[in-house]
């Protein structure tokens, strides 16, 4: 357990250069009109883009809107919900000067494609039906030349090009509501792989054509090597990575070979547009990637992202704070962590002293031995690395405790205050020394967290906020069931009032001085504070191991601004999946005719039996300053006459009685 007081050491020189902003870009606030995508135009644009043959069929046509209708909200939801840049156009415009540089004779006409860059710290990309392809953060992060990033675009292009995603829905189920990307079988899976060995070739050909290498492709699949390699050694019983959704990237690396073999007179560039460029913003990304990965509470990965950040680039200051504050919440969350060895503590090694197959934990630590394996860092990329000091001679640290005393140490010969805040929480049992560490860092004008900082040292965290709180709707669906079929409905212009609002206000209305909310309404402009919210959802329904108990607030200061901002102890977040069933298949005509009529016409029939899922779950802040979470999960069933005073009353109930200690309800205290 950390119990030392951290004092500054003499360290070895090393040249930093100063960081403007070592924590990241600041989230703007107001989505612009060109990020804001109506799902009905969506809904049309994917329809029209379907091959004809889909639509002379009776029942594919129909199955064909009833993808689009699924595919359109999914679109919407992940570009108009405040998961993409929108004030970063010096990127995303360079992104798309690359598409257009690589894009294939057969999708030129096509002008809804367009690349936008995903605030999500994990190195993918993806492509939408709709057109649209989003470049997380965490891929930018890492690409090591524009060609890496050009296969990726065509690759995506090619699964555009196939149709491989209503192939995949047809194929696979008759319900929509993002189902597409299930698959439940092993045919379906093994079509899937054969769609993705056919997307590699399709890009491969274009690729040839457009002056890039395919040195990044090759890249690309050595890592995924690695990570996999990695994957196996973090688990005990696992030996062996399965093909699932996609090829193995040996078996992807060595049809790679096989087309460079046959194309051994092509000779492509790295880079074509501006390799300078790309590097400043895999610098800047590389700092929002260990962001966005600390939020989603990926502490492992940041950290060990984040120090390999660190091998290539000792300078950037940005990598020791994510390190600090990773580890920092790790070990806040297990105590016992701390004197773990750096990295290699979730680590497996096979057990030679067993004649079974055994795995045992690692006992060796990071500094060994060199090996890079372990970071996922492939051979071609070692020459790339500044600094190698840490295996040479007796190691700075070894434990998660040294590594944070080291790098916080580093943090301070480049002034960074939020470490000294870091600092100050890791000592949660240690009040004396907390406070010193609190009045440190407010004694800095350029701070982050000054309030909750001035809370803390006044032990006024929890008093200070009211016991009042906030429901926010997070999501509300509405599906016809129609036979086996399912179409979601959402609010049109037919409809003359909000009923979700109006659900909204009526349930708040239950609760004296309670404020309400719903998530999407507050992505347009409110952009950062539904981030907040969203995350905030997900750490509600996340189970937590923790050997002692834990105070949300002193695990991220951003959880207890959060409810200061709205003065609440409790918020509340309501899952409602409300199901009536239509009756019988109909035509495309009539299921454009219920998507265009709206939610007035589910709420206000004659009744009959429907079927309402909620699910809630609570994260409160108590006076005494323990955290509860409840989750609950049900589903109502019976002839129920719709209306929104019913549907508020019915949820309003189910709040009040997740207050009651019952043996159904899922309870947890940290």
């Amino acid at each position: 357990m950390k119990s030392l007081l951290i004092i500054l050491t003499l360290l070895p020189s090393l040249l930093f250069g100063q960081v403007q902003s070592y924590l990241g870009r600041a989230d703007s606030d107001t989505v612009p009109e060109q990020y804001r995508f109506d799902s009905n135009i969506l809904r049309e644009q994917v329809y029209n883009k379907l091959p004809k043959i889909l639509k002379d069929d009776f029942k594919t046509n129909r199955r064909s809107l009833i993808f689009a209708q699924d595919a359109s909200l999914l679109a919407s939801d992940l570009l108009s919900g405040g998961q993409l840049y929108i004030d970063w156009p010096e990127l995303e415009n360079y992104l798309n000067r690359i598409l257009q540089r690589i894009m294939p004779d057969e999708l030129k006409g096509d002008s809804g494609i367009h690349v936008y860059v995903a605030k999500n710290g994990d190195r993918n990309a993806f492509m939408l039906p709709s057109g649209h392809i989003l470049m997380n953060i965490g891929f930018i992060a890492e690409a090591p030349s524009e060609a890496m990033i050009a296969m990726t675009l065509l690759h995506e292009l090619a699964h555009y090009y196939k149709n491989h995603s209503i192939d995949i829905f047809l194929e696979t189920t008759q319900s929509s509501h993002s189902s597409y990307y299930y698959l439940n079988s092993k045919r379906h899976l093994k079509n899937s792989v054969e769609m993705e060995i056919q997307a590699d070739l399709i890009a491969m050909n274009w690729l040839v054509k457009t002056g890039y290498s395919l040195n990044g492709c090759k890249w690309f699949f050595e890592t995924e090597i690695l990570e996999n390699e990695n994957l196996i050694s973090r688990y005990r019983d696992l030996w062996k990575i399965e093909e699932h959704t996609h090829p193995l990237p040996e078996n992807r690396l060595t049809k790679l070979k096989e087309f460079i073999a046959n194309h051994q007179n092509y000779e492509g560039s790295d880079n074509l547009e501006n390799d300078s460029l790309l590097s400043q913003f895999r610098i800047s990304a590389r700092i929002e990637s260990l962001k966005y990965l600390l939020r989603s509470m990926n502490y492992f990965d940041c950290i060990e992202k984040g120090f390999k950040f660190h091998l290539f680039e000792p300078g950037n200051a940005g990598y020791l704070y994510y390190i600090i504050e990773s580890i920092r919440r790790l070990c806040y969350l297990n105590r016992n962590i701390w004197n773990e060895n750096f990295i290699t503590n979730r680590y497996y090694v096979r057990d030679s002293t067993s004649i079974k197959p055994l795995k045992k934990p690692m006992e060796q630590h990071l500094f060994a031995t060199f090996s890079t394996k372990l970071l996922s860092i492939p051979d071609s990329d070692t020459l790339n690395i500044k600094t190698r000091r840490y295996w040479h001679g007796t190691p700075d640290f070894i434990t998660y405790e040294q590594a944070f005393v080291y790098f916080y140490n580093l943090s301070q010969l480049q002034q960074m205050h939020e470490a000294v805040l870091s600092n100050a929480l890791s000592f949660s049992n240690n009040k004396m020394v907390r406070d010193k560490l609190l009045k440190k860092y407010l004694s800095y004008d350029q701070i982050r967290h000054r309030e909750f900082a001035q809370n803390l040292l006044a032990d006024s965290i929890y008093s200070s906020l009211d016991t009042n709180r906030l429901i926010v709707f997070y999501d509300f669906s509405a599906i016809i069931k129609l036979n086996k079929e399912e179409l979601e409905i959402t609010r049109q212009p037919t409809d003359t009032i909000d009923i979700i609002e109006e659900i909204v206000t009526k349930t708040a209305n239950e609760f004296p001085g309670c404020q309400a909310t719903q998530l999407k309404s507050l992505m347009s402009t409110r952009s950062t504070e539904a981030q907040l919210l969203n995350y905030l959802f997900r750490f509600s329904r996340r189970s937590l191991i923790s050997n002692e108990e834990i105070e949300l607030a002193q695990l991220d200061p951003e959880i207890w601004e959060q409810y200061r901002k709205y003065n609440v102890s409790r918020i509340d977040f309501i899952n409602c999946r409300y199901s009536d069933p239509g009756g019988l298949w109909r035509n495309v005509d009539r299921y454009r005719n219920m998507i265009e009529a709206g939610l007035t016409p589910l709420f206000y029939p004659p009744a009959r039996q429907r079927f309402m899922k909620i699910e809630l779950s609570s994260l409160i802040l108590t006076k005494n300053g323990s955290t509860r979470r409840y989750n609950y999960d049900t589903t109502t069933f019976g002839n129920i006459m719709v209306s929104t005073p019913e549907i508020s009353k019915e949820v309003a109930e189910m709040l009040k009685d997740l207050e009651k200690p019952k043996q159904k309800y899922y309870y947890f205290t940290y």
